[in-house]
């Protein structure tokens, strides 16, 4: 693990343990496209300074990079940020009691047909997010399957369409679609 890293869970772990969070990640937006060979991710995350002084949040952004997934294509952020081996890196400037968030979007290849989307670096922030929303888009003919209980989808120009919301969400795993 990087120093970098190390610093990361260390402000995350600190910042977890005061008795009111000055930072609070109540929120995420995730949808993930399933293409040929690769998914698509795009991710809004919503953070609000709980405080009244500016805060200056150093984020990682992790990637999962291993035997089946390659590393991301095509990031897009709106924000300068560095690369490392599995992920990015980045701050966000939060004024004292504001609301603010961030947008990423990425494409990453697959070997296998199976995606995984890391969403238990939640845990770090020792708290659950009140509210996050997925949606799995994948053209029709793809028979997904997932770790995660989502409703039946829609069926919308030969896509199949699945939503979801999580009041309260705290996961124990990642989510995971194989097809």
């Amino acid at each position: 693990m990087s120093n970098r890293t190390v610093l990361f869970f260390c402000i995350v772990l600190f910042c977890a343990c005061q008795k009111e969070p000055p930072i609070d990640f109540f929120k995420e937006d995730v949808t993930v496209e399933i293409l040929d060979g690769k998914a698509r991710v795009t991710g809004v995350y919503y953070f609000e300074n709980l405080t009244q002084i500016g805060k200056r949040i150093k984020f990682y952004y992790p990637f999962p990079v291993d035997s089946n997934h390659y590393f991301p294509e095509n990031i897009s952020i709106d924000r300068e940020f560095e690369t490392d081996s599995a992920g990015i890196y980045f701050s966000l400037s939060l004024p004292p009691n504001c609301i603010d968030s961030f947008k990423i979007i990425y494409e990453q290849r697959v070997r296998d047909r199976f995606f995984r989307y890391i969403t238990t670096t939640t845990k770090a922030w020792r708290r659950s997010i009140k509210d996050a929303n997925f949606t799995i888009t994948a053209a029709e003919r793809l028979n997904i399957s997932t770790n995660y209980t989502f409703p039946e989808p829609k069926i919308v120009d030969e896509y199949r369409k699945w939503t979801i919301r999580i009041a309260n969400f705290f996961p124990e795993e990642d989510l995971i679609l194989n097809w």
